[in-house]
């Protein structure tokens, strides 16, 4: 069942006569419960399409739907509680005076209503189930490592409960050890909670670990749609797409390179 249509989707930047396509007519879908990879080089308009899909860009045309309802010019709570969003900069989107159980706790009270003691022990669930220690919860950013930041985004992401988790290059600022835990963390709590998602990032290596289906761009428009396991040299048709892969010749081990969630302690994060 598709949960999210985009058709026609185009956003240009600048002036009259000075303007920059970033967005240029795109479509596709994602079914409920997928995990859809947008990919493609610094440029190519992937993020722009993702802060679309979040209600954090305004498009100049095209259809945003979720579950067959069009997104709103000005996204209300009602869509906060379905689309969320894992930025790139985990470290600029967390309020420094905040404690990390505010920051997580807030989503839970103002978007799904719940009172102050009820968030509280929504963060601390959450804080468990993306492998941080409850005590953390007291502590402020600043005094975190920034794989520990990332999590943090990611449970006040689920605190809203959402449906569609949009990921803005999520892993990129992360060393590549503490990057493999979050994203065996976000594939592990993706099949637990069962909702969907659409993983922003340059790296096609990472989509192809993490995604069910991957879509490429180039120049701002979509070259090519592909199943993750037929990411390869003869499985793909568009030459971007050969040149996004021979830049990777051999997949990571993402699985080899990070452990479970559960099993990692502070120590292990060294950023």
């Amino acid at each position: 069942m598709t949960l999210l249509r985009v058709e026609n989707l185009r956003r240009t930047f600048g002036k009259r006569g000075k303007s920059v396509v970033a967005v240029d007519d795109v479509s596709f879908d994602l079914d409920a419960g997928q995990v859809l990879g947008l990919v493609g080089e610094s440029g190519s308009g992937k993020t722009t399409v993702g802060r679309m899909v979040c209600g954090l860009e305004r498009r100049d045309s095209g259809i945003i739907e979720l579950d067959g309802i069009e997104t709103p010019a000005r996204p209300n709570r009602d869509w906060w509680m379905n689309v969320q969003m894992v930025p790139q900069d985990a470290t600029g989107s967390l309020n420094p005076a905040m404690t990390v159980r505010e920051i997580v706790s807030e989503p839970a009270r103002f978007v799904r209503g719940q009172s102050r003691s009820e968030a509280n022990e929504t963060a601390s669930t959450l804080l468990e189930q993306v492998g941080l220690h409850d005590s953390l919860g007291d502590r402020r950013p600043t005094r975190l490592s920034g794989g520990q930041r990332q999590r943090v985004a990611v449970a006040r992401a689920l605190a809203a409960q959402p449906r569609l988790l949009v990921c803005d290059e999520s892993t990129s600022a992360l060393d590549v050890s503490v990057q493999a835990q979050i994203l065996i963390l976000l594939k592990e709590l993706q099949l637990e909670f069962g909702f969907s998602m659409l993983f922003v990032t340059h790296d096609i290596s990472v989509v192809r670990y993490l995604a069910d289906d991957v879509l490429v761009m180039q120049r701002g428009r979509l070259v090519e749609r592909a199943a993750a396991r037929d990411l390869t040299a003869e499985g793909v048709t568009h030459p971007y797409t050969a040149e996004l892969l021979a830049s990777v010749p051999t997949l990571p081990d993402y699985v080899g390179l990070g452990v479970t969630h559960s099993g990692m302690n502070e120590s292990q994060e060294s950023r």
